[in-house]
């Protein structure tokens, strides 16, 4: 043939291949008749190497969107998980062990020279103005300190002492100047009722924003 069996359009294939085949058995073809049979057949066989070849494809591709949506679904639902038992409290402790243990990995950063602390010892207990007290210091002690500590004009006071009663009506002074100045900030303790703790309330006198 003029194409030398290399155009397909010309070649048999299908059902008409198998007629020809068929037909083909037990004769004496010509050597023409013989070369475009096999080239005919060669096209066939190429034809299913090639429907093998994308079946084997397609089935290689569809496990791999499977398995795709799986992890898809997989994290959507840890992230879920994980968010929703945070809301409810359960990372806390952990994550406050955490940011503990990461504050203690830092560097030393040496003491501010701009902080003071000021602390009560066993001596402290002995003084005068300590007589009557509640706690570990007294409405006299604390008003002391107070105002050496205005001296220096401190832009904010910590007072990191429970006071969850009222400055004696004695003292009105302190109990005023508690109220009135914004610099003066107190500690409270929030209660625990899984653990059957109660909390500690602020100093009467300061406002629950400071």
């Amino acid at each position: 043939m003029a194409t030398n069996y290399q155009d397909e359009s010309h070649l048999l294939w299908g059902q008409t291949l198998q007629s020809a085949q068929a037909w083909a058995e037990g004769k004496s073809l010509s050597n023409q008749d013989y070369k475009f049979l096999t080239a005919s057949l060669e096209l066939e066989k190429g034809k299913l190497q090639i429907g093998l070849l994308e079946n084997r494809n397609s089935h290689q591709i569809l496990p791999s969107k499977r398995h795709l949506q799986i992890i898809t679904i997989l994290s959507v639902v840890v992230t879920a998980l994980v968010i929703g038992v945070r809301q409810l409290g359960m990372l806390q402790t952990w994550e406050l062990q955490a940011f503990d243990h990461l504050m203690q990995l830092r560097p030393h950063e040496g003491t501010d020279p701009r902080i003071l602390l000021v602390t009560i010892t066993e001596d402290d207990f002995k003084l005068p103005e300590q007589e009557h007290r509640k706690g570990s210091l007294s409405d006299q002690a604390l008003a002391l300190a107070l105002q050496k500590l205005r001296q220096f004009k401190a832009r904010t006071i910590g007072l990191d002492i429970y006071r969850d009663f009222s400055v004696d009506p004695s003292n009105a002074d302190l109990a005023t100047w508690m109220r009135r100045d914004s610099s003066l900030i107190a500690i409270c303790k929030a209660s625990e009722p899984k653990i059957n703790q109660p909390g500690v309330s602020p100093p009467p006198e300061i406002p629950v924003e400071r």
